[in-house]
């Protein structure tokens, strides 16, 4: 098992509010893009947790922690942009973005998340 952070949202399609209402797929799949360093399959797996860090309009913060629960598969249809896809299951989740753990709290001292 392995742990991963998941950005969701862009700089450009940032959530407003409430990020579960806004993009409600990603309560059941993770989606990846096909662009720069992913244009191959990505690697998470059964097992490996995705930590969620949306990008808000005022903030942005860790908002949930996932568990994959299906491998990855190539479905352009369920986010544009985003065709690589695997099925997850929320396992901690707070509803909106300035209510997530900053991302520095996160931080040990081998690892800066913002670097």
């Amino acid at each position: 098992m392995q742990s991963w952070l998941k950005v969701i949202g862009t700089s450009t399609q940032r959530f407003h509010d409430n990020w579960s209402k806004e993009a409600p797929h990603l309560l059941t799949k993770a989606s990846f893009p096909e662009r720069g360093y992913m244009k191959y399959k990505p690697t998470v797996a059964p097992g490996d947790l995705l930590v969620y860090h949306a990008i808000g309009k005022g903030a942005s913060r860790v908002v949930a922690i996932a568990e994959v629960v299906g491998a990855v598969r190539y479905q352009a249809s369920v986010d544009p942009g985003f065709p690589w896809v695997c099925d997850v299951t929320i396992r901690v989740k707070r509803d909106r973005v300035e209510e997530g753990v900053p991302l520095e709290a996160l931080n040990t001292g081998r690892r800066d998340l913002r670097q």
